[in-house]
């Protein structure tokens, strides 16, 4: 695969475990933090694309899902992750809705990337979903 040399300061960070909220009427822990009985993991990446910022989010999950990927104009850190995992689980938003609070916003965008259905992916099908996720980096 070739390489693609817009893309700078690429950072890859280790699985983070992901905080458990209770929720208030009954107490027990919203189901969107755990996972087999446990703290449901994440991971995260960041990098510059020409001149913008770009978080990814992986969550842990049982089923075929998307990314989180958040454009900014300035760089993304550990603050917007907790800020968007906030949203999705202290605030107990859908995905759709977070997507929505930031279709106006000029500075940070939240998208979605769905992901392949095979674990092994010919050299096409990365080409393919990369120029896909490429293709969401826009404010």
């Amino acid at each position: 695969m070739r390489t693609q040399k817009a893309i700078e300061e690429l950072f890859v960070y280790d699985a983070q475990k992901m905080k458990v909220v209770k929720n208030g009427e009954n107490g027990n822990p919203n189901k969107k933090c755990i996972m087999y009985g446990r703290e449901r993991q994440f991971i995260t990446a960041t990098f510059k694309y020409k001149e913008l910022y770009v978080g990814l989010l992986e969550l842990e999950n049982t089923a075929a899902t998307s990314t989180w990927v958040i454009v900014a104009k300035d760089t993304v850190d550990n603050n917007i992750f907790s800020k968007f995992l906030s949203h999705y689980i202290d605030d107990d938003m859908a995905i759709n809705d977070i997507k929505n609070m930031y279709v106006n916003d000029l500075n940070i965008k939240f998208k979605t990337k769905n992901h392949e259905r095979d674990l092994e992916l010919a050299d096409e099908d990365k080409v393919r979903w990369l120029a896909g996720l490429l293709g969401k980096i826009v404010i």
